[in-house]
């Protein structure tokens, strides 16, 4: 190719999954990636790839949006970086497109499943090293399911390793080609096999050597970095933000512990005065307890004095006696 392309790119993304005229590419992805039962034969893209809608925002959110015979819902999307409540925001789009399908006073008969497929240029459940969850209303306690018209399908592509010891399944294929086709001049050999691969390449070629598909996916990839660079930016100062929360918090605990360790310390001080205090009241309780049993001595030795000397008796000498 004359420039190397990243497929994730929305502008190419779309082109290769949402172009009515190649639409058996995108059967043959959703085939790959939900393996039902009764495969897909035939959809109809409900919002095809057109570039005026690239041109116009460069910061417009874009989706693949098809429905089957059976009036199936599909819608892919792509996800180059992972954005706050991510999560929600999936549930939420499906909500959209599910409420979508009737209007106020219509029967709910009418509501088909609505299946969504987001690949992620990133790592959103780091705690599994799953590469694709499927996702359901279901109880897994007591394995029952509320209905089967929601699936949501997370695909992990930092997380796909090609495998070593076996040809590669179609989901696999797929996955090879999303995570590393941004580094091909041309489809590798194994690949060759797969028509909608072949043609996906072909898309992405054209992106390649036609100066205005050219021009325009620079234009997307620009505007997804200043994208990318605005909610980087939101992310800092919300970080900032959090952070400043988090040390005014602190700084009112540690203000509030020392409230209470200074009144703490006051009490100690205040309770310690009363046990002074007390125990001074007791000291000079007991100094005048002690004084009057010394003046009753006193008394009691000047009566026997008194006695001593009406008997005729001189005190001083009997006293030593």
């Amino acid at each position: 190719m004359k420039r190397l392309i990243n497929p994730l790119i929305d502008c190419v993304f779309k082109a290769i999954l949402g172009d009515p005229e190649h639409k058996g590419i995108l059967i043959h992805f959703l085939n790959s990636i939900l393996k039902q039962n009764c495969p897909i034969t035939d959809v109809e893209i409900l919002n095809p790839y057109n570039a005026k809608e690239f041109l116009n925002d460069k910061l417009t959110v874009v989706d693949v949006k098809a429905q089957d015979a059976q009036g199936h819902l599909y819608q892919i999307e792509v996800q180059l970086t992972l954005e706050r409540c991510l999560s929600e925001r999936m549930l939420y789009n499906w909500s959209v497109l599910y409420k979508k399908q009737i209007e106020e006073g219509e029967d709910y008969s009418r509501l088909h499943p609505v299946i969504a497929i987001w690949l992620l240029d990133g790592t959103l459940f780091s705690e599994s090293s799953v590469v694709h969850h499927h996702f359901q209303v279901y109880d897994s306690q007591h394995q029952v399911s509320l209905t089967d018209h929601c699936a949501i399908h997370v695909l992990e592509l930092p997380k796909w390793k090609k495998p070593e010891h076996h040809p590669l399944e179609p989901e696999d294929a797929w996955m090879y080609f999303f995570e590393e086709a941004r580094h091909w001049e041309n489809l590798p050999e194994e690949l060759q096999p797969i028509e909608p691969l072949r043609d996906a390449m072909s898309v992405m070629k054209r992106f390649a050597e036609r100066d205005a598909d050219y021009w325009l996916y620079e234009a997307r990839l620009e505007g997804q970095r200043l994208q990318r660079f605005r909610e980087n930016e939101m992310l800092r100062v919300e970080r900032e933000k959090q952070k400043a929360e988090d040390d005014l918090k602190q700084a009112r605990q540690m203000l509030e512990e020392t409230r209470k360790q200074t009144e703490q310390a006051q009490q100690n001080a205040e309770q310690a005065q009363q046990k002074a205090e007390q125990a001074q009241q007791k000291a000079e309780q007991e100094k005048q307890k002690a004084e009057q049993e010394l003046n009753m001595e006193r008394q009691e030795t000047n009566k026997l004095r008194e006695l001593l000397k009406q008997a005729g008796i001189n005190p001083d000498t009997a006293m030593k006696s």
